[in-house]
This record gives C-alpha cells, structure tokens and sequence, in this order.
C-alpha cells in the first residue's frame, strides 16, 4: 500500500505543477508552506474520515489507532469539517 499511496501523490504533484499539455507552471505558490498545508489537509482529513467510518465513530479508537490524543482528534474534527454522531 505505501508504494502505491506514494506514487498516487507523486502523479497528482506533477499534474499539479504543471500543466499537462504546455508543461508550464499550472501555479502561483504566494505564501509559505501553502502546497504543504493544502496537501497535509487533504490527505489528513481523509485517513480521519475513513478511520471514523471503520471504527463506527467511536473517537477515543480513533485517536487510539491514529496515534493522536483525543482532543487533538477533536480539533481536527471540526477543522475539516467531519460530522461525528454524538
């Protein structure tokens, strides 16, 4: 699995540099760290997403096998948005 996450990243970097046909710069980088964050954000809030659905919502197995402390799990909840059921 880690062979294939990595080259999906890799491939959808590329893409996202530059633009498919004219091999051009497809983007403006205008703060620091911005490509990092945008592709932490995304990747972060899909392996929470997909880890709640597995574990029912139950937060505490979340956090448990994600490595993170609950209220750390919770936080990033609400900052992408992730509807939990209470």
């Amino acid at each position: 699995m880690q062979h294939s996450l990595t080259n999906c990243i890799e491939k959808e970097l590329q893409h996202y540099f530059t633009a498919s046909n004219k091999g051009k710069r497809k983007v403006e980088v205008k703060n620091r760290g911005e490509i990092y964050d945008l592709i932490i954000g995304q990747v972060e809030s899909v392996v929470i997403k997909t880890t709640m659905e597995y574990c029912k919502g139950n937060q505490s197995e979340v956090a448990r096998i994600l490595g993170i402390h609950r209220n750390t799990l919770a936080t990033k909840l609400k900052k992408y948005d992730i509807v939990t059921e209470d």
